[in-house]
């Protein structure tokens, strides 16, 4: 109708460089950008805590043998490089659903069934964090490789 219009995409900076170079037109018209930092491992435990406290189906809360699993946790999914499925916040909502999942199992396990205390437990983020890499090292990343080997990582960056 002529009046302003205001676009936005959203994506990776690598593929969103690489699209707006499949085009001239696209470089003209995407000048501006807003570079969205990641979350930092304090504030993913923030979101791991929060998703575990706010689940619609039952109430959960962190045992306090948990808190410093979901920290080493936050702090593997900081390494995840940009472009890797799940990355991020992404990632540590991935390993705390897991983890609620290996509470399941092991109060279905457990001779106390549905007595348990609905405590996530330090073996329950544990088993979280190796689903996320397992579900990882089965992914191809947008830089062709397989998982979030942090080794890798560092010797693509040189």
């Amino acid at each position: 109708q002529g009046g302003p219009i205001m676009l936005v995409v959203v994506g990776y900076k690598k593929e969103m460089g690489e699209w707006r170079r499949t085009n001239s037109g696209l470089a003209a018209r995407f000048e501006h950008f807003i570079d969205i930092r990641d979350y930092s491992a304090e504030e993913l435990v923030g979101i791991g805590t929060r998703f575990v406290e706010e689940n619609k189906e039952e109430s959960f809360e962190l045992g306090s043998d948990a808190r410093g699993e979901l920290h080493d946790a936050a702090e593997h999914v900081t390494k995840i490089p940009p472009g890797t499925s799940p990355a991020n916040a992404d990632a540590i909502r991935c390993v705390m659903k897991e983890a609620i999942v290996n509470f399941r199992v092991r109060r279905q396990n457990s001779r106390h069934g549905r007595s348990m205390l609905r405590e996530l437990t330090s073996a329950d983020i544990k088993a979280g964090l190796e689903k996320l890499k397992t579900k990882a090292d089965a992914l191809p990343s947008s830089s062709g490789g397989g998982g979030f080997d942090e080794k890798a990582r560092h010797s693509n960056n040189k």
